[in-house]
């Protein structure tokens, strides 16, 4: 048995939401929690492994399990509100991936911050060999 049978293989689906207003962060956990909880019974966000791991208000990624994904895919596209009742909210998955890296270059417009540079350059040294004196 391998580490990832035991562990599990994340997947992250990326989403789009359009709202009226812009549902929180907190919102956001607090619909996927309760139409899981509504679907799946109660500790079933936690058996998904079910966790919102970027959200911009406009757009986000969710980590599931691989074998729930089809079950994360469900519940973002049944989320008709967050927040407020009187704020109806549509929520459209837009692909999966393997990793987040890979979902949010492919699918959202968010992109990540370039890594900085590793080495006596990034650190404001300078490379002597290269100085004339």
């Amino acid at each position: 048995m391998v580490v990832k049978d035991r562990v599990g293989r994340p997947r992250y689906v990326a989403f789009r939401v359009e709202a009226p207003v812009a549902p929180t962060r907190g919102e956001m956990v607090a619909a996927l929690r309760g139409l899981a909880a509504a679907r799946y019974g109660k500790d079933a966000a936690d058996r998904m492994g079910l966790r919102l791991i970027l959200y911009d208000g406009r757009e986000g990624a969710v980590r599931v399990l691989h074998t729930h994904r089809d079950a994360a895919v469900a519940i973002l596209e049944g989320i008709t509100w967050a927040g407020k009742r009187e704020n109806p909210t549509r929520v459209t998955p837009l692909g999966t991936s393997g990793t987040l890296r890979a979902a949010r270059d492919r699918y959202l417009s968010m992109k990540r911050e370039p890594r900085r540079a590793r080495g006596a350059a990034s650190r404001g040294q300078t490379d002597r060999a290269n100085e004339k004196l």
